[in-house]
């Protein structure tokens, strides 16, 4: 039997882009959209939170946007980070 090996990120490895808001939301939402429709396959569970999410105001988006433009701030500080310190 093959064994996989669980991936590590190396130490000096370059620092991962963060989740869109969009991404968060879906994340966050896909269980309840696969609860109320058991029968959805993966795409269709995609097309109705791409759906949702064009359907609701920016105001509803808000709290997804600021969870993004934190994580983005604090990608951006690890990136520059990771560009200055000497390898």
């Amino acid at each position: 039997m093959a064994k996989f090996r669980k991936w590590k990120r190396r130490k000096g490895a370059k620092p991962k882009r963060p989740l869109t808001a969009f991404h968060i939301f879906s994340r966050d939402m896909k269980m309840a959209v696969k609860d109320t429709n058991p029968s959805f396959s993966k795409g269709e569970v995609l097309e109705e939170l791409g759906k949702q999410w064009r359907e609701m105001s920016e105001e509803d988006k808000e709290p997804y946007i600021l969870q993004y433009e934190e994580a983005r701030s604090k990608y951006l500080e690890e990136l520059h980070k990771f560009h200055t310190t000497a390898r």
